[in-house]
């Protein structure tokens, strides 16, 4: 049994409204604006962005949807791949940032003022089978298949 629900045309509808939640919350569009996505042509960046974070929840790619003929995006794959390729957006500096707001929103309270505080955002750990090819879900280098554990140097100032 999974903790995660599939992406059916029963849940569909629940995890829309779920990414939409999640986007009001943490204010998502907000933080991209601040990491250089501007908008320059028709289809609205928060359609292109919900389908990207719901498509955690499908069980294939864009590419796969479209082959079967079960791709619900209402836009192109030319669109989608030039968002996910745009050298204007600071994916890592989003990444940070919402990491931010989920930790000073939620975690934060959970420990006393008295202690220190220190998280550790780190899943290279965690091997991600069945996603090799799958976008925003592929494996990060070599360290999970030779079992090595990188130690990174850089770390966020939260």
């Amino acid at each position: 049994m999974s903790s995660l629900p599939s992406f059916d045309t029963e849940n569909e509808p629940k995890i829309a409204r779920s990414v939409e939640k999640f986007f009001k919350d943490y204010k998502v569009m907000e933080l991209l604006r601040r990491c250089g996505l501007r908008k320059s042509k028709g289809i609205p960046l928060w359609s292109i962005l919900s389908y990207i974070f719901s498509n955690v929840f499908r069980d294939r790619s864009m590419y796969m949807q479209q082959k079967s003929g079960k791709c619900t995006a209402g836009f192109s794959k030319n669109t989608y791949y030039r968002f996910m390729q745009n050298p204007h957006i600071n994916w890592l500096r989003l990444t940070i940032l919402l990491a931010e707001r989920i930790v000073n929103g939620h975690l934060k309270d959970l420990t006393s003022d008295q202690r220190a505080d220190c998280f550790v955002f780190d899943d290279s750990l965690y091997s991600r089978t069945g996603y090799k090819k799958t976008e925003l879900a592929a494996k990060d280098g070599a360290q999970i298949d030779a079992r090595i554990v990188c130690v990174r140097n850089r770390s966020p100032v939260i």
